[in-house]
């Protein structure tokens, strides 16, 4: 009789410490995805077309303060900037059309 309770001792044990390794295991694997993600979000802002616009109009901005750039000059290359980000949102809200058939990564 005490060898069987000895023995259900002992697989409860074994599935409680199975139980905490699975639940640690599964809060390493959740805490990695989280990591990625955020180094991901950090990465790809950085890269993103419209952060460089903001600082790119902050140093021609400073330039025409200095003296570098004249009035006509900074209103003539903000207003291409504008230009080059309104074409770009529009191509990126109506992409073109695909043709019948073709894959849709194909022109």
């Amino acid at each position: 009789m005490h060898a069987l309770v000895a023995q259900s001792g002992a697989s409860q044990s074994a599935a409680t410490n199975a139980v905490v390794w699975v639940v640690v295991l599964m809060a390493a694997v959740l805490g990695g995805a989280i990591a990625i993600l955020l180094l991901r979000r950090r990465l790809l802002s950085r890269d993103a077309p419209g952060a460089a616009d903001g600082s790119m109009i902050d140093q021609m901005r400073a330039m025409r303060d200095r003296g570098q750039m004249t009035d006509e000059e900074f209103d003539r290359l903000r207003k291409a900037m504008a230009r080059k980000a309104a074409q770009r949102r529009a191509a990126e809200a109506h992409p073109p059309p695909r043709r019948h058939g073709a894959p849709p990564n194909a022109p």
